[in-house]
């Protein structure tokens, strides 16, 4: 937030909350990190959160958002084993902690929504442990632009990597960087 000259504010919301409205044009960036976007139920409640943060910018503002790209996604491969023909499974493991940790990210082709799953198991119980389970839209390269586009920014690159290496299929991330307009929204 712009605050002459003093350090600027950080806003902080908590898993799924939706803060109470931003002052509008007071902030000169928005940045939205590793996959942080995309939690809502639908596409509409997403682009809301865009036009929000598009509205809380002031004039020439930036914003920076990394999601997951779907299409990289789908070229990771996939198990099929257990899983329904509409689904796309990807299941790992981790055993270097001492911990075995169990992933799975089931992709739902009809809503482009992704469910993880880790499960921490117990090799000398053979027990699971503590289990987290979150769910989110993955977009693809031309779906986040337009989103960004309906919600009144004009997109000013697009990035494969932090290093900013130009964006590919098989970039690391999927990093946009977009711009809000000098006048306001329609």
């Amino acid at each position: 937030m712009r605050t002459g000259g003093r350090a600027p504010g950080l806003l902080r919301a908590g898993r799924h909350a939706r803060p109470e409205r931003l002052p509008q044009g007071s902030f000169d960036a928005v940045v939205s990190l590793h996959t942080s976007f995309g939690f809502f139920d639908t596409d509409e409640e997403n682009l809301a959160v865009l036009r929000e943060a598009h509205d809380a910018l002031a004039p020439g503002g930036r914003l920076l958002i990394d999601v997951m790209d779907r299409d990289r996604f789908l070229t990771r491969s996939g198990e099929s084993f257990g899983t329904a023909p509409d689904e796309f499974a990807i299941r790992n493991f981790d055993a270097g902690t001492g911990t075995t940790y169990l992933y799975e990210e089931r992709f739902t082709p009809l809503t482009s929504r992704i469910r993880w799953n880790i499960d921490a198991f117990d090799t000398t119980s053979g027990t699971v442990g503590r289990s987290v389970t979150a769910d989110y839209r993955v977009y693809s390269a031309h779906e986040l632009t337009a989103l960004l586009t309906r919600a009144g920014f004009t997109t000013a690159g697009l990035y494969g990597d932090y290093d900013l290496a130009p964006f590919h299929i098989h970039s690391p991330h999927l990093i946009c960087t977009a711009t809000r307009a000098t006048a306001p929204r329609k």
